[in-house]
């Protein structure tokens, strides 16, 4: 969508959350101060969060502009969170970000800069100046496994395929979105590798992933299982 000359494109953020009351409220404030070139909205897809983080949320919706709102009954997944999320999105560029300050907001505006050339930008760990800060060595190695695998079995074009902060053109996160299957944590892989099959460009900028502080990590032995399966079934298909 072509927007008049001197205004700024709008970006919807769209941030899935369960649990994450330390950190939603400081992520939403750091996005509302933030200087990004965009106009930007927030969209908190929230899976029946039970620890205060939708007062933390409600609150701040009616402190500030373009702050959104969905509650879904129990855990659903990643995938149907950015699905569901997609619909409210009103920009003409979607940010997906996680709500535990993992993905840092000073970061967001190399994305948006790199957008202007690609279809999708990944917010890369894993090229030259990327860096990840509080994991062990052991959380380190196993999302490199995980990412080297998925370069090797699907070659999805990205260094870092597992990321879950990336930048969209919206009309290619509509494309791939709808032909996504997956629910976990490989859903964020098959998003790349949906982009690659269609065409779309991407490139990758490097962040800093900050291993989460505040909370608990959702990561599970499930969420590895599933994710492996994830991997072999997409090499069955295609879109």
């Amino acid at each position: 969508m072509m927007r008049p000359e001197g205004q700024r494109p709008k970006v919807s953020v769209i941030v899935p959350t369960y649990n994450e009351v330390e950190n939603v409220g400081r992520l939403i404030k750091a996005l509302a101060a933030s200087n990004s070139p965009a106009e930007l909205e927030v969209i908190v897809v929230d899976d029946g969060s039970t620890d205060g983080t939708l007062e933390v949320v409600r609150y701040l919706a009616r402190q500030l502009g373009n702050l959104k709102l969905l509650v879904r009954p129990g855990k659903r997944g990643i995938g149907s969170a950015y699905r569901d999320g997609l619909r409210l999105a009103e920009g003409d560029v979607v940010v997906q970000m996680d709500g535990d300050l993992s993905h840092r907001p000073e970061d967001l505006p190399k994305l948006l800069e790199a957008l202007r050339e690609a279809d999708l930008v990944v917010g890369s760990r894993y090229v030259r100046g990327g860096r990840v800060v509080g994991w062990s060595a052991l959380r380190l190695l196993t999302s490199k496994v995980a990412n080297l695998l998925a370069r090797l079995l699907l070659r999805p074009g990205v260094r870092d395929a597992t990321s879950g902060f990336k930048a969209w053109r919206k009309e290619a996160f509509e494309a791939c979105v709808a032909r996504s299957r997956r629910d976990s944590y490989e859903f964020q892989v098959e998003l790349v590798y949906l982009a690659r099959l269609l065409g779309f460009r991407a490139r990758e900028v490097p962040i800093t992933f900050v291993g989460r502080r505040q909370g608990s990590s959702k990561l599970r032995l499930a969420d590895v299982v599933a994710f492996l399966s994830g991997l072999l079934s997409l090499l069955l298909r295609r879109p």
